[in-house]
């Protein structure tokens, strides 16, 4: 074969492929887009994703809705769009709950590590570790000091088995080397009530969620769960900053997509969320949520998330967590 029109052929097929990469992306969305969410209106999850529909539908001209679809755990909706058409057009809006799923669930429908691509954070869930005031504690040194003077009799709650605020303290008991009886509720409000009363000694929250008890001085905030302070909470430390290397848990809330979602419509997704969630309004909108804004490239949010799944792993397997 002649090999300068070898070469002019390979150059025209590449410039073909690139034009009709960028028309992918320019083309969309060209149609209602709908985001899938697992929990209920009003939730943790989905106040977030209204407030992405909001400003992505304002932003690229079509309309951006929500379909709560609720269930075990968010691997129902998890597996729906998974199997759904990789079109850019059925996404799936999460915690990071998503990278604890192959480590809690044995026979999920889809792998939640190949199935679904993270495209882009909308927000940051801040959790804090809060106690009663019956128990003394001021700092979560208190709390780690009163655990190894009384080995096994420190109770912690959550808001469930599994969920982020148990694996959150998870974290927080290996870091310091304590041992400790959880006691799982059914929900965030139980669990604070029972804090509250003296009943349980801490719990991870949210911070919108144990607001109302802070100002009211019934309960303590001790340490911060995630990588740095809250604005809403600033004289309170992270638990690395109290001294607990590899304590602290990011819970997001993002977009995901089907795999084999055309890399332009990713990209697109990914650098408009981006944008559009960056903006000061959407911002202080995200913060009166009780949320934090949260950016990052598609590739540090691909890595991210990957490295959620191997540590998620190792701290199911260390506190025995068992899978269902």
């Amino acid at each position: 074969m002649n090999k300068p029109k070898a070469l002019l052929r390979s150059a025209g097929a590449l410039f073909l492929a690139l034009v009709a990469f960028a028309a992918t992306a320019q083309q969309y969305p060209a149609r209602q887009v709908t985001l899938v969410v697992p929990f209920t209106a009003g939730s943790g999850v989905d106040v977030p994703a209204r407030i992405a529909a909001e400003y992505l539908g304002r932003a690229l001209g079509q309309s951006f809705v929500i379909d709560n679809k609720t269930g075990a755990a968010g691997t129902i909706a998890s597996a729906y769009v998974a199997s759904a058409t990789a079109d850019g057009y059925t996404l799936l809006v999460n915690s990071s709950a998503h990278a604890l799923y192959p480590s809690l669930y044995k026979g999920l429908k889809f792998d939640p590590a190949k199935d679904l691509v993270p495209v882009a954070p909308i927000a940051e869930v801040p959790l804090v570790l809060v106690a009663s005031p019956e128990s003394g504690w001021r700092t979560v040194k208190d709390m780690v000091a009163f655990a190894k003077a009384n080995p096994g009799k420190l109770n912690y709650g959550s808001a469930g088995k599994a969920t982020t605020s148990h694996v959150s303290f998870e974290r927080l008991r290996a870091a310091a080397q304590i041992t400790g009886v959880h006691v799982p509720f059914k929900g965030t409000p139980q669990a604070i009530a029972e804090v509250m009363a003296g009943r349980v000694h801490v719990a991870y929250t949210t911070i919108s969620a144990a607001a109302a008890g802070i100002q009211a001085n019934r309960l303590i905030p001790l340490a911060m769960g995630g990588s740095k302070r809250s604005p809403s909470l600033p004289n309170v430390p992270t638990s690395v900053e109290a001294g607990f290397p590899n304590s602290d848990y990011t819970v997001w809330v993002a977009i995901l997509a089907p795999a084999h979602t055309p890399a332009a419509i990713i990209e697109r997704l990914s650098f408009e969320t981006s944008r559009v969630l960056g903006t000061p309004e959407a911002r202080e909108r995200i913060a009166k949520a009780g949320l934090e804004p949260m950016s990052m490239t598609f590739a540090q949010f691909q890595t991210a998330v990957r490295g959620e799944f191997t540590s998620n792993e190792a701290v199911v397997k260390a506190a025995g967590i068992e899978a269902e």
